[in-house]
């Protein structure tokens, strides 16, 4: 339950974080594939016309509306975000308030994502993590659903099987079958089942209570901090012995550029996010492969961030103490790495003082590159200059 309820808190951090971005900025945007259908009310013989889109359909916006007839599928990003149309394929959806309407029909499956999801309509399968989910009466879900979210409320139908992890769970309290499948449920506690909501068998799964003692949490940051010690002692191994030039300069800059190291650092976050989303949706998945590459790297850089910074902390101190060697240059950066390993265990100024720590490593490591790639240019136009 807390492994599932930890994964989608950091999925919904991810998605406020790009909320945030400037690609919230208004963005519609479709293939050229666009028509519009004129067609006739038998009953009153009134003309209607719909949009017919023959592609995917891409839609970026503060509100979302999709009530279109779209022959693929649909990724739809913003705060509130209403489905009202038939979809031919999948519909991918990240809001705040996602809304799939009675009169809304998904040939393909549902990938949402938000704090309140309602689904009124019809769809084959459900894939969502929510704080608020609720499947309502009009509902039918031709398949099955996976779930996992605080609330959830079910009114609707679910033609199989159901898989469920909710802290709060609701069936609707009437005659007919809800699930016509099974019911699988890990809940904070075991639910009244009405009689007939669930055609097949009932399976609840009681959450896993762990006591940790006193000994064994000190046993972990042990662990913690020692395989954070030996890890930064490759790193500065590598660097201080291979790369002398980026100690010397991660030095400079700990002493002169702290905080635009830091805002550096926090950039790059936002904008190597910012740039995979849009070059994922924009090139119409085209783009993940190099989207990967960048996160990929990203996240190598982080991991080594705070030895980077350490690093440079450790140059400064052995310069002060007048024993700039190898080996007292090792000995402080462990010592740094060390002291933000137990500062980081305090609560709350703990994870301040680490996150502190990574972006101005992390921005230290952009500023040696963007250094570098300065440097490179500048002597080979000294060169072109002899020459």
């Amino acid at each position: 339950m807390k492994k599932l309820l930890k994964f989608k808190t950091f999925f919904i951090s991810i998605m406020l974080l790009l909320l945030l971005s400037p690609l919230c900025m208004a963005v519609n945007e479709t293939a050229d594939n666009t028509n519009v259908v004129s067609t006739t009310n038998q009953t009153g013989g009134e003309e209607i016309q719909y949009q017919f889109v023959a592609s995917d359909l891409y839609k970026f916006d503060t509100d979302v509306t999709v009530d279109d007839i779209v022959d693929g599928n649909v990724f739809a990003f913003g705060q509130n975000i209403t489905i009202s149309g038939e979809i031919g394929g999948d519909v991918f959806a990240f809001g705040n308030n996602v809304t799939v309407t009675k009169a809304g029909y998904v040939h393909g499956s549902i990938f949402v994502m938000g704090n309140n999801v309602t689904i009124d309509g019809i769809a084959y399968d459900i894939y969502g993590c929510a704080s608020k989910f609720v499947i309502d009466t009009n509902s039918i879900i031709a398949r099955d659903v996976r779930i996992a979210c605080n609330d959830l409320t079910i009114n609707g139908q679910i033609k199989r099987d159901a898989y469920i992890v909710a802290d709060n769970f609701k069936l609707a309290d009437n005659s007919s079958t809800l699930i016509s499948g099974n019911l699988k449920y890990q809940s904070s506690s075991e639910i009244s089942i009405p009689d007939g909501a669930v055609g097949g068998t009932v399976t609840y799964n009681k959450p896993e209570e762990k006591t940790e003692t006193v000994f064994s949490k000190v046993l972990s940051y042990v662990r913690n901090i020692v395989s954070t010690l030996l890890y930064s002692l490759v790193i500065a191994l590598l660097v201080i012995f291979l790369a002398p030039n980026f100690k010397e300069k991660t030095a400079e800059l700990t002493k002169n550029k702290l905080p635009l190291s830091l805002g550096i650092g926090i950039l790059t976050i936002i904008a190597v996010f910012a740039i995979s989303l849009a070059l994922f949706f924009f090139t119409g998945g085209l783009g993940i492969g190099i989207s990967g590459l960048a996160i990929t790297i990203l996240i190598v850089a982080l991991t080594i961030s705070k030895t980077v910074f350490a690093i440079g902390c450790s140059k400064l101190i052995i310069t002060k103490m007048n024993k700039d060697n190898k080996g007292m240059h090792i000995l402080f950066t462990e010592l740094v790495v060390l002291l933000i390993s137990l500062v980081e265990i305090i609560p709350f100024v703990g994870g301040l003082v680490g996150f502190i720590t990574s972006m101005i490593g992390l921005g230290i490591i952009v500023l040696n590159i963007v250094s570098k790639k300065t440097n490179t240019i500048e002597t080979s136009n000294v060169n072109t200059l002899n020459k």
